[in-house]
């Protein structure tokens, strides 16, 4: 028998069982929810956002694998895009996939270490799988890259306020330790830097909760080790958003940057302003903003007019903004707290989750009231109230899906399980913490078994249900698809409402022809869609679409063009929309012709 290291806290049977069969058990969790997936559904990207980051890292947009996504951080990107360039893999839809499943791999892993009985440690990883397929069984089928980097930042907290305790530990042997967690972070941040710094404060709460929780704060050997691992995530932050910035330092990247940020702005936090122009008529004629432009940012196809610029979008959102509370938030505060409790923690919505949420907050809040540990208590309060307050910067900009909110969710109920947990190396000897292996664990037992018996069927059905839908609307943009490649000399431009709905399986990369683009969206007006423009003659996607020849539109059949018809009208512009035919069964073709040379089209 060897001696333990001087310093090191005794680990008891978790030193005799090691590590190797923790890790074992954490990839059976993350092989019993992954198999049955992958045998039972398709995996899918969740939205034609996750779908276009996926054709520009691949190539399918411009042509060649690119690293200037405006989604991914740039560093990100760049990796991404060279893998493309290497392996003849669906890279961006493993690389979401992996991330997802090591989130969980690490909750897993992180958890089972914090019990020294098998039986609870099997217990805890049934409930994590549990959870997982409930709650987030949605987007571990339909994968989303929001929903993936609030999964990694989760696992960093989680990670951090779990991870085992050596006393008289240096701040360079802590901060080696934790480096898993800030990769983790980092990697959150450059897959989307606006989750990660969404849950910023949650990732700060966690490390407090950690310091306070080892006691005697300002001692200077204690201090140094947490401020040491903060100022390092915040150094790795920095030094990832100024490799992105020195990537789109050029001037037109700056430009597109600037429309970028103004289209996000009325996007997401603006969408009544943009389906009602009489409702918002002063603010659009203050900005200059015509009927038939707003009609155009409606349908999203903006792409047809030049004139709709960042400069233009920015005067909107200062003109839509002037009624609210500085600018900046839709609701009073009181309106947002209201919202919050009976709204949301205390709703049907998410119902899982809210009972998970408060389960977890009750079995922490009963362990540290049975020890009357009070200090425990206050950070329990503090992570309550910082989750509560970025709820409310939500409520209060109006800006609630499920996308976001979900992480946010995951990231404070993990942070309420790991206080309720402790670190890996308990303090107590097994049978003698019976607030955390009786009464608690029996709490959250009977919440997840009663989610496996009713929620588990329902969350099943309800994605099989999904991805039907999603083969049955996919089968028709295959059509439209194969149509385009089949016609290599002709440019088409498609409605975007007609194909929003399209999603691709992750397993299949290249579907999209490059002679085939959408009237507008996120990416339309920047460098990479001149690029694509300039292949086949044209410096804007206005001027493609009024030269008539070899530039076709699709449109739904179910939608009209009448949009377009009257925005040329209103703009004295000589040109017509004709139908010329059909891509598919419910996709039509037009040609926008000058009114004088219109003919009648084979």
């Amino acid at each position: 028998m060897g001696h333990e290291k001087e310093g090191a806290r005794p680990y008891g049977r978790v030193a005799r069982i090691g590590k190797h069969p923790n890790c074992i058990g954490a990839l059976v969790l993350t092989a019993a929810l992954f198999v049955p997936l992958v045998l039972r559904f398709d995996f899918y990207y969740d939205l034609n956002d996750d779908v276009l980051i996926k054709d520009i890292l691949s190539g399918v947009y411009t042509g060649a694998p690119e690293g200037h996504t405006m989604q991914l951080l740039y560093p990100l990107g760049l990796l991404l895009s060279l893998l493309y360039r290497c392996l003849s893999l669906p890279v961006f839809g493993v690389f979401l996939a992996l991330c997802q499943f090591g989130s969980i791999f690490v909750i897993g892993l992180c958890t089972v270490r914090c019990f020294f009985e098998w039986g609870k440690k099997v217990l805890a990883l049934a409930g994590i799988g549990v959870f997982f397929l409930v709650s987030f069984g949605w987007h571990l089928v339909f994968l989303q890259y929001t929903v993936t980097a609030g999964m990694l930042a989760g696992a960093a907290v989680f990670r951090v306020l779990t991870l085992p305790e050596i006393q008289g530990e240096t701040a360079g042997s802590f901060l080696r330790r934790n480096l898993p967690a800030l990769l983790l972070y980092w990697l959150a941040f450059c897959l989307r830097s606006e989750m990660a710094l969404l849950l910023l404060p949650l990732a700060a709460a966690a490390g407090l909760c950690r310091w306070t929780r080892e006691g005697r704060m300002l001692r200077p050997e204690r201090a140094r080790k947490y401020l040491l691992t903060f100022a390092a995530l915040l150094l790795g932050l920095f030094v990832c958003y100024g490799w992105d910035a020195l990537a789109y330092s050029s001037g037109e990247w700056k430009e597109f940057k600037q429309f970028f940020d103004a289209r996000t702005e009325l996007y997401d936090y603006r969408q009544d302003v943009i389906r009602d122009y009489e409702g918002n008529e002063a603010a659009y004629r203050s900005a200059g903003v015509s009927p038939r432009q707003q009609a155009l940012l409606e349908n999203y196809n903006f792409g047809v007019d030049d004139g709709i610029d960042a400069a233009l979008l920015s005067a909107l959102n200062e003109a839509a903004g002037e009624g609210e509370m500085g600018g900046l938030f839709r609701k009073s505060l009181r309106e947002g707290l209201w919202d919050l409790l009976y709204g949301h923690w205390l709703s049907r919505k998410d119902l899982f989750l809210n009972l998970v949420f408060w389960a977890a907050l009750a079995a922490a809040a009963w362990r540290f009231l049975k020890k009357k540990r009070f200090r425990p208590l206050g950070l329990l309060l503090l992570l309550l109230i910082a989750g509560g307050a970025l709820w409310l910067f939500l409520l209060l900009r109006d800006r609630i899906v499920d996308r976001v909110v979900h992480p946010l969710y995951l990231t404070q109920i993990l942070l309420f399980f790991g206080l309720w947990l402790g670190t890996g190396a308990p303090e107590e000897e097994p049978g003698k913490n019976p607030s955390k292996s009786r009464v608690s664990l029996c709490l959250l037992a009977c919440v997840l078994g009663a989610a496996a018996l009713v929620g588990l069927p329902f969350t099943v059905k309800t994605i099989g249900q999904e991805c039907a839908r999603r083969e049955a609307v996919n089968a028709e943009n295959r059509a439209v698809m194969a149509y385009c490649a089949a016609r290599q000399n002709r440019l088409f431009l498609e409605d975007v409402y007609s194909t929003v709905d399209f999603s691709e399986r992750i397993t299949v990369d290249r579907q999209k022809p490059f002679n085939y683009d959408l009237l507008g969206g996120w990416l339309v007006k920047s460098p990479l869609t001149a690029r694509k423009l300039a292949a086949f003659g044209f410096s804007s996607m206005g001027e493609a679409l009024r030269s008539g020849g070899n530039v076709f539109l699709l449109c739904s059949t179910q939608t009209d063009m009448d949009w377009l018809r009257a925005y040329f009208a209103e703009e004295e512009l000589p040109y017509e929309v004709v139908r010329t035919g059909s891509a598919a069964e419910d996709v039509d073709l037009y040609q926008v012709l000058p009114v004088s040379g219109i003919e009648t089209l084979e």
